[in-house]
């Protein structure tokens, strides 16, 4: 989670790496961190729940073993 505040009405650019880790998830059958391929939201708002929120669509096309 990436928190910034801002003046109403002001824009702000803000920069991230989101790497391989970031869409892994634990394998409790093989005690592993997996990447599956497929699609991820990313909210961008006060919260998921936020109807104001941004959401970002982005694709995972690699099936990885970390």
């Amino acid at each position: 989670m990436i928190k910034f505040k801002r003046s109403q009405g002001e824009t702000k650019t803000i920069s991230f790496t989101l790497d391989e880790r970031a869409f892994a998830w634990w394998n409790t059958e093989a005690h592993d961190w997996f990447v599956s391929e497929g699609e991820f939201n990313i909210i961008i708002g006060q919260s998921s729940m936020d109807p104001n929120s941004h959401v970002l669509k982005v694709r995972v096309e690699t099936l990885k073993d970390l």
